[in-house]
C-alpha cells in the first residue's frame, strides 16, 4: 500500500512540473555527455519548491532539468520537520533512483548517501563549474554554440584526462592539448581564458614572531639567528624576507605559488631561528602563525 501511495504522489508531483524556459545557446548546456544522469549517480541539485509530499529540484549539472524527491526518500529516520531536511534555495547532493528519459522524469533520494560520497560529488561539481564557466565565456565572446564547444572540447578532454579541468590545467603549459578543430578565433580565446583563469598566481605568506635575548650577547645573538632562518628559506629557492616590525617582533615573509609548501617552509624557518636563539639563551614566540595575506 505504501508503494502505491508513493507512486500516486510521484504522479501528482510530475503533473505539476514547471515548463522549462527557452534556453540560451551560449550559456545553457548540460555539463556531461549523457543527457540524463545514470541510476545511482550522485548529482548536485538546488531545491526550488517544497510541498506536502516532496520537493522539486533543479539538477545543476544537467542544464537545470527538474527532478523530484518524495519526503519518504529524504531520510531513513522519521521526519518531524521538513525544513530540517530540505529547504528552498539550498544546494544538496542527491542520489538518482529512477530516470524516464522519454517523459523527462527523474526521481531522487537522500536516504543512503554517505559523507565521503557528498565530498566527492561536491569536488566534481566544483571542477565542472569551472569548465562550464570557461566554455560559456568563450561561447558568449564568439557567439559560438556552447553545446558544440562541449562536443569538440569539454567532453573529449574529459574522456582523455578524467576531467576537462585537469586538461585545462595542463593546457596552461602545453597549448597543443587544445583541440585543433575550432575556428582560429575561438581556439585563441579559449587558450587566453584558460590561462587567465587557471594560471597559478603567487601568494604572500606571513608569520609574526617575537625574538628576544637578555644574555650578554643580546642583539648580537638575534642577528645570526635570523640569518640562519633566512638561509633555511632560501634553500627552497623562494623569495623570503625577514623584517623588524617593532622590537622584539619580526615579520617573516615568503612569496610562492604553492601555499601549503610555503607555509611549511615558513614553519621550518621559524624552527631554525628558534634553535639558533635558544643556543644563545634567548627565546622565540610565535605571535601569528603563517597565513596568506594577499596575492603577490
Amino acid at each position: 500500500m505504501d508503494d502505491l501511495d508513493d507512486w500516486e504522489k510521484e504522479e501528482q508531483m510530475y503533473d505539476n512540473l514547471e515548463v522549462q524556459k527557452e534556453s540560451n545557446p551560449f550559456t545553457d548546456c548540460r555539463m556531461y555527455e549523457n543527457e540524463f544522469p545514470e541510476i545511482d549517480e550522485l548529482v548536485m541539485v538546488r531545491v526550488t519548491r517544497v510541498t506536502d509530499v516532496g520537493a522539486y529540484v533543479m539538477l545543476l549539472e544537467y542544464n537545470n532539468k527538474e527532478g523530484i524527491i518524495l519526503l519518504s526518500n529524504l531520510s531513513r529516520k522519521r521526519i518531524r520537520s521538513v525544513n530540517r531536511h530540505i529547504r528552498v534555495g539550498r544546494i544538496e547532493v542527491l542520489q538518482v533512483l529512477r530516470v524516464d528519459s522519454e517523459k523527462g522524469y527523474i526521481d531522487l533520494s537522500k536516504k543512503l548517501i554517505q559523507k565521503d560520497d557528498i565530498i566527492d560529488c561536491q569536488e566534481r561539481y566544483k571542477k565542472s563549474k569551472t569548465v562550464h564557466s570557461i566554455l560559456s565565456r568563450v561561447a558568449q565572446n564568439n557567439e559560438f554554440p556552447l553545446l558544440e564547444l562541449y562536443e569538440k572540447v569539454g567532453w573529449p578532454l574529459s574522456q582523455k584526462y578524467g576531467h576537462a579541468q585537469d586538461a585545462f590545467q595542463a593546457m596552461v603549459q602545453d597549448e597543443s592539448i587544445c583541440p585543433e578543430d575550432l575556428p582560429d578565433a575561438v581556439r585563441a580565446d579559449l587558450l587566453k581564458i584558460v590561462k587567465h583563469r587557471l594560471s597559478v598566481h603567487p601568494v604572500k605568506i606571513q608569520a609574526d614572531i617575537e625574538v628576544q635575548c637578555f644574555t650578554y650577547e643580546g642583539i648580537e645573538a638575534i642577528k645570526p639567528a635570523l640569518r640562519a632562518g633566512l638561509k633555511k628559506g632560501e634553500e627552497q629557492d623562494y623569495d623570503v624576507k625577514i623584517q623588524l616590525f617593532s622590537t622584539p617582533v619580526y615579520l617573516v615573509f615568503i612569496v610562492t605559488p604553492d601555499t601549503a609548501h610555503g607555509i611549511k617552509t615558513l614553519e621550518g624557518m621559524i624552527e631554525e631561528i628558534r634553535t639558533a636563539i635558544e643556543k644563545s639563551g634567548g627565546t622565540l614566540k610565535v605571535k601569528s602563525e603563517p597565513r596568506v595575506i594577499h596575492q603577490a
